[in-house]
């Protein structure tokens, strides 16, 4: 089934981003969804900075990232703040 785009409904490229982030003693690997970009920053308060105006940037809308271990403690830390 497909849906068919009135005249009424605006055309939009936009896309929603979503930001994943594997956390590891030094560092951040993050990629984005549904793009694919991929970055990666120091786990420490000037990689989260990095990190957030990259988030900024792509206008994306989340990031997920799984508290495993005491690694994500910083970043978590940081996002509550």
């Amino acid at each position: 089934m497909t849906k068919s785009i009135s005249q009424n409904e605006p055309i939009t490229s936009e896309v929603t981003c979503y930001i994943g982030v594997d956390i590891s003693k030094k560092v951040l690997d993050a990629a984005t969804y549904p793009e694919g970009k991929s970055k990666q920053f120091t786990n420490d308060f000037n990689g989260y900075k990095a990190l957030f105006h990259w988030f900024n940037y792509l206008n994306a809308v989340s990031i997920v990232f799984v508290s495993t271990g005491i690694y994500h403690q910083g970043l978590q830390h940081y996002i509550d703040e």
